[in-house]
C-alpha cells in the first residue's frame, strides 16, 4: 500500500485485483508532478454523478484538489454502484491522505485529516452495503485511532464515532453500542443528527432480538432481569402470607446482597437455591402450595442456563435440561397448573431447536400458538384481543423460519396471516357472526387459494424478521409459492427516511443519500420473476399484497422488477390481511352513488395563499361537474361534528386537507395522534405538528371510537393529504393508521399517500383516477394504475424527482 506506519488501513492485493484498482499505481499518479495520469484514472472509472467535476479537479496541480476529486467519486460509488469498487476507492483515499499527511502535514484547511474521516465514512457505507460488518467496524476504528494518534481536531471524529456505533449495532454487539451511546450523551453529543436515529435503532434491536440469533445482549438482559424476577416472587409471597414477613425478608435480603456482576454459572446456582428455599417455604406454609413455585423455579433455572453462551449450547447440558423441562411440564399438567405448563414451551422449543429435533421444535411452537388462540377467544373486544399475541412476540418469525426449513408452504401462509391484522381479522369474524369459527378463519391456506381463483388475482403476503422477510404468493390459479428474502426490518428501518423519492441522492452534510432505493429493496418483488417466466403469473395481472411492519411505509409499485418499476408490469392494491378479502368477495363491486368533499386549508393559507386554497379545491370542482350528486364541506364548516352528520355509506368521500403522522421515537401513538387536520369550533388548523392550534384531528381513535360513529359501509375514501397512508405496527400486528381505521370502519377502499405530497400533482392524480374509474368504467385497480402511468414520464421514471409524483399513492381495500 505504500504507507505502513501506525494505524495504517490495509487492503489485500487479492481484493485490489478483484476491484481492478492498483493502489500503488493510483498513489504514484496522485503524487506525480504531472496531474494528467491521475485525472485519466478517474475518467476511466464507471460513470457517476460527480465524475466530470472530479476529472477537472484532478487535473489541478494542488494535492488537495486531487484528494477532493477522489473523494467525490468515492462518495458517489459508496452510495450506489458496485460496493467492491467503492471499498477500493475509499481505501485508496485513506492511504492517500495518510501518506500526504506524513509527507506534508495537514494540507490546506486540514484537507488530509478531513479526508481520512470522510474516506472512512465512504468505506463504512460500502462495507455496510456489502454486509461486511466486521470489516466495517475495523476500518472505522483504525481511522479513529489514526486521527487520535495524530492529534487532529476532535470534531473530525464525531461522525466516525457514531458510524462505529452503527457498525456495532449491525454486528449485534448491542451492549457495547449502548455504552458508547451513553458516553456520547455524557460528552454532550446528544445533539448530533445520528444520536436519536441510532438510539431508536438500538432500542428496536434490543426489543426484537430473536432467540435464533443468540445475541450476547439478550443473554445479558436476561441475567440482569433475574433479580427483579426473584424479588417479584418474594413480594407476591409476602402479600399472601404477611405473618411470615421476617422469613421472606431474609430471602429478599439475600437477593439484594448479591453482586450485580455474577457469572452465568453463579447466577444459575443462586437462582436455583433461592427457588428451592421458596418452594420449601410454600410447602410448609400451605400443604402442596409450593409445587408451583418449585416448578417455576426449575423453568427459570433452565431458562438461565439456555441464556448462557457456553452451557446453553453444550449438547449434554441441553439433553439434561430437556428431560428436566419435560418432567416439569408433565407435573404441571397433572397438577392442573396450565400457566406453568405453557411456560415450559418456549424453553422446550429452544432445547429441541438446538438439538436439531425440528419436528419437536415446531410442535412446541404450535402448542403455544393454539394456547394463544384459545386465550384470544375469551376476550370480546377485537382491539384488546389482538394484544394477546405480544405474550410471545417471536413466535411467528420462529415458526416461519422452521416451516420454511421444512418446506411447509401452506402452514407458512397460515402463520403469516395470523401474525398481522389481528384486530381487523377479529372484527371481520365478529361481523360475520363467525367468532366461534375463528380458528377456521385463520387457516388461510385452506380457503384462500380457492378465493383467489374466484377473484382472478394473486395474493402476496409478507412477514418481516429483523434480517429476513418471509413471503408467500397465492396465484390466481390456486398455486402457493414461498421465499425467504434478504430484506428485513433492520434494512428497511435504515432506509425509512429515504423511502420518499424526493430525498434520493440528496446530500446531508458531507453524506449523500442513496439514490437506488427501488433497486436495493427489489428482492421483495424480484423473487416473482421465475413465476412470470413459467406462466404462473402474467403481465398486467393484479397483485393484492399484504405488507407487514415497516413494509407499510414502502410503495411496492416503485420497486425495480426486471429493470423497470413493478407497476409497469402489474397492477397492485394493498390489504391488511387475507380475511378482509372475504368481505370483498361476499358482494359484487359497486361504484359510489354520491360524493362528499372535505376541503380544509391551514389558517395561514386561507389568509395569504389563495392559490394553494384553489389547488385544494380542484378535485371538488371536477366532481361537481362529473354528474355524480354530492356536496362540498369547506373551511371552518368542515369539522368532525359536521362530518358525523353526513350520509357517508356508499359515498365517494374525498379529503383535501393536511395530514399528520408522528415521527419515529416521538412517543406519540399512531392510533391517537395520526390523522387529518379539520376545522374545530369555527377555527382552521394553524399548523402541522405536535400542536394543531385551532384545528381538530380526525384520528384512527376518533374514527373508531367517536360518537356518533361514521357510517363508512361500502364507501371509497381518497386522502389527498400528506403521509395519510403511513402506519405503525400495533400490539396485535395491525398497521395502525388512517387506512387501517377506515377499513375497520367498513370502508370498501382507500387511496392514501406515502409522503408529503405536492398539492398540485396529488389533485391531478386523484382526478385521473376518478376519470378512469367513474367515467371510463375501469376497475379501481385499473384506474389507479392508469393514473400512476399517466404521471410517469417516458424516460427517467425511476428518478427521485419523477417517482416522487407518480409513486406517492397506494390503493387499499377492494380493487375491483
Amino acid at each position: 500500500m505504500g504507507y505502513n506506519g501506525p494505524h495504517a488501513i490495509h487492503l489485500s492485493s487479492a481484493e485490489s485485483f478483484a476491484m481492478k484498482i492498483d493502489i500503488e499505481e493510483w498513489l504514484a499518479a496522485a503524487f506525480a508532478a504531472d496531474s494528467q495520469q491521475f485525472s485519466e484514472l478517474i475518467a476511466e472509472l464507471p460513470p457517476s454523478t460527480s465524475q466530470s467535476t472530479a476529472v477537472q479537479l484532478a487535473a489541478g496541480s494542488p494535492l488537495d484538489s486531487r484528494v477532493y476529486a477522489l473523494r467525490s467519486v468515492s462518495q458517489d460509488h459508496s452510495v450506489g454502484g458496485e460496493p467492491q469498487l467503492a471499498i477500493g476507492l475509499a481505501t485508496l483515499g485513506l492511504a492517500l491522505c495518510q501518506q500526504a499527511f506524513a509527507r506534508y502535514g495537514p494540507g490546506v484547511a486540514d484537507t488530509f485529516p478531513f479526508g481520512v474521516a470522510q474516506f472512512a465514512l465512504d468505506a463504512q457505507r460500502a462495507y455496510d452495503r456489502a454486509g461486511r460488518y466486521r470489516e466495517q467496524l475495523q476500518v472505522i476504528e483504525q481511522a479513529l485511532a489514526w486521527l487520535q494518534a495524530n492529534h487532529t481536531e476532535p470534531k473530525l471524529q464525531d461522525d466516525l464515532i457514531f458510524a462505529r456505533i452503527e457498525a456495532l449495532i449491525s454486528l449485534g454487539e448491542l451492549e457495547e453500542a449502548s455504552r458508547s451511546l451513553a458516553e456520547q450523551q455524557q460528552a454532550g453529543r446528544a445533539h448530533h443528527h445520528l444520536f436519536t436515529i441510532l438510539s431508536e435503532r438500538l432500542n428496536s434491536r434490543l426489543k426484537s432480538a430473536t432467540e435464533s440469533k443468540d445475541q450476547r445482549s439478550l443473554e445479558q438482559r436476561l441475567a440482569a432481569e433475574r433479580k427483579d424476577s426473584l424479588k417479584s416472587v418474594i413480594g407476591s409471597l409476602q402479600g399472601l402470607a404477611p405473618e411470615f414477613a421476617s422469613l421472606l425478608g431474609q430471602l429478599n435480603s439475600e437477593v439484594d446482597s448479591e453482586p450485580d456482576t455474577l457469572s452465568a454459572s453463579d447466577a444459575i446456582a443462586k437462582s436455583h437455591s433461592l427457588y428451592q428455599k421458596m418452594g420449601q417455604f410454600m410447602e410448609g406454609m400451605a400443604s402442596g402450595a409450593g409445587q408451583q413455585i418449585a416448578l417455576n423455579g426449575e423453568i427459570q433455572r433452565v431458562s438461565a442456563v439456555l441464556a448462557d453462551p457456553l452451557q446453553g449450547r453444550e449438547a449434554k447440558a441441553l439433553r439434561t435440561n430437556l428431560v428436566s423441562l419435560e418432567n416439569v411440564r408433565a407435573q404441571a399438567i397433572e397438577a392442573g397448573l396450565e400457566e406453568t405448563a405453557v411456560d415450559t414451551l418456549w424453553p422446550l422449543y429452544v432445547c429441541y431447536k438446538r438439538l436439531q429435533m425440528l419436528a419437536k421444535a415446531i410442535e412446541a411452537l404450535q402448542l403455544i400458538r393454539r394456547w394463544q388462540a384459545a386465550r384470544r377467544l375469551q376476550i370480546s373486544d377485537p382491539l384488546k384481543r389482538a394484544g394477546i399475541t405480544q405474550m410471545y412476540p417471536l413466535l411467528y418469525v420462529e415458526l416461519a423460519a422452521r416451516l420454511t426449513e421444512q418446506g411447509e408452504h401452506i402452514e407458512l401462509l397460515n402463520i403469516i396471516e395470523e401474525a398481522k391484522g389481528r384486530a381487523l381479522a377479529d372484527s371481520l369474524a365478529l361481523e360475520a357472526a363467525r367468532d366461534n369459527e375463528l380458528l377456521g378463519l385463520e387457516n388461510a391456506g385452506q380457503w384462500l387459494p380457492e378465493l383467489m381463483v374466484e377473484l382472478g388475482a394473486h395474493y402476496l403476503t409478507y412477514l418481516l424478521d429483523e434480517e429476513y422477510c418471509f413471503a408467500v404468493c397465492v396465484t390466481k390459479t390456486g398455486q402457493i409459492h414461498s421465499a425467504t428474502l434478504p430484506v428485513g426490518s433492520e434494512l428497511i428501518g435504515r432506509y425509512r427516511n429515504v423511502i420518499d423519492p424526493s430525498q434520493w441522492g440528496k446530500k446531508l452534510g458531507f453524506k449523500r443519500q442513496p439514490d437506488d432505493i427501488a433497486k436495493r429493496l427489489s428482492p421483495l418483488v424480484g423473487w416473482l420473476q421465475p413465476l412470470l417466466a413459467n406462466g404462473s403469473i402474467a403481465l398486467d395481472d393484479h397483485f393484492c399484497y399484504s405488507p407487514d411492519g415497516l413494509l407499510h411505509l414502502l410503495p411496492l409499485h416503485y420497486l425495480q422488477f426486471e429493470g423497470e418499476p413493478f407497476v409497469n408490469r402489474f397492477s397492485l392494491s394493498r390489504v391488511h390481511c387475507a380475511a378482509l378479502m372475504q368481505r370483498f368477495a361476499a358482494q359484487p363491486p359497486r361504484r359510489p352513488d354520491h360524493y362528499l368533499t372535505v376541503q380544509v386549508p391551514l389558517a395561514s393559507e386561507a389568509a395569504n395563499n389563495p392559490g394553494k386554497v384553489a389547488q385544494l379545491g380542484a378535485v371538488a370542482e371536477w366532481l361537481a361537474d362529473s354528474g355524480l350528486p354530492g356536496k362540498p364541506l369547506r373551511g371552518t364548516a368542515a369539522d368532525i361534528a359536521t362530518l358525523q352528520q353526513q350520509p357517508l355509506a356508499s359515498a365517494l368521500l374525498h379529503f383535501a386537507t393536511h395530514g399528520y403522522f408522528p415521527k419515529a421515537g416521538s412517543g406519540q401513538s399512531a392510533f391517537a395522534h395520526s390523522g387529518l387536520l379539520l376545522a374545530n369550533a369555527g377555527q382552521l388548523p394553524e399548523g402541522v405538528g405536535d400542536e394543531f392550534g385551532g384545528g381538530g384531528l380526525l384520528s384512527p381513535a376518533q374514527i373508531l371510537n367517536g360518537r356518533p360513529a361514521l357510517d363508512l359501509r361500502l364507501a371509497h375514501i381518497s386522502l389527498q393529504a400528506c403521509v395519510s397512508g403511513l402506519a405503525e405496527e400495533g400490539v396485535g400486528g395491525d398497521a395502525l393508521g388512517l387506512e387501517w381505521s377506515l377499513l375497520m370502519a367498513k370502508a370498501a377502499s382507500v387511496l392514501s399517500s406515502h409522503w408529503n405530497v405536492a398539492v398540485g400533482s396529488s389533485a391531478e392524480f386523484c382526478i385521473v383516477f376518478y376519470e378512469q374509474w367513474l367515467l371510463a368504467g375501469k376497475s379501481r385497480a385499473e384506474a389507479w394504475r392508469s393514473a400512476v402511468r399517466q404521471m410517469m414520464p417516458a424516460t427517467g421514471a425511476d428518478s427521485g424527482a419523477s417517482a416522487y409524483h407518480w409513486a406517492a399513492y397506494s390503493l387499499a381495500g377492494d380493487w375491483r
